[in-house]
């Protein structure tokens, strides 16, 4: 077992509203956490695994108390800024998401990584539910 876990990037827009990354020099809308997979991936559903690997569980959102607000947020001027979890004076915000990935019976493929891929069908939304850590 192993997890993945990829961002959510999103950026105060001129309609005053919280959505995708709009800043053509930042991270997509959904990137893997080292920011590596830059391709435009708009939905969690979308984030496949290589060969050898199959999901288990949901996407949870990972709150950590003093980095995110309640819904995991974290804020920053811009995203090459330090992140915080106050929204005072901020444009840009991210929240991390996490899933379970198991290996399949013979799996030789050593790759971790996982791929981004544009899917034909529409699975309904992820469920969110939240991880917050033990105190």
């Amino acid at each position: 077992q192993a997890c993945t876990e990829v961002w959510e990037n999103q950026s105060w827009g001129p309609d005053s509203t919280w959505g995708p990354n709009i800043n053509s020099s930042g991270p997509s809308h959904f990137s893997t956490v080292d920011d590596a997979a830059q391709e435009e991936v708009t939905r969690l559903q979308d984030i496949t695994l290589p060969a050898g690997w199959y999901w288990e569980g949901e996407w949870k959102v990972v709150v950590v108390d003093g980095e995110t607000d309640a819904a995991g947020w974290s804020y920053a001027s811009d995203f090459a800024s330090n992140f915080q979890d106050s929204i005072s004076g901020c444009f840009v915000r991210r929240r991390k998401w996490r899933r379970k990935r198991c290996r399949t019976e013979g799996n030789l493929d050593g790759r971790t990584t996982p791929e981004f891929a544009d899917s034909s069908s529409t699975p309904p939304p992820p469920k969110v539910e939240y991880l917050i850590p033990p105190l």
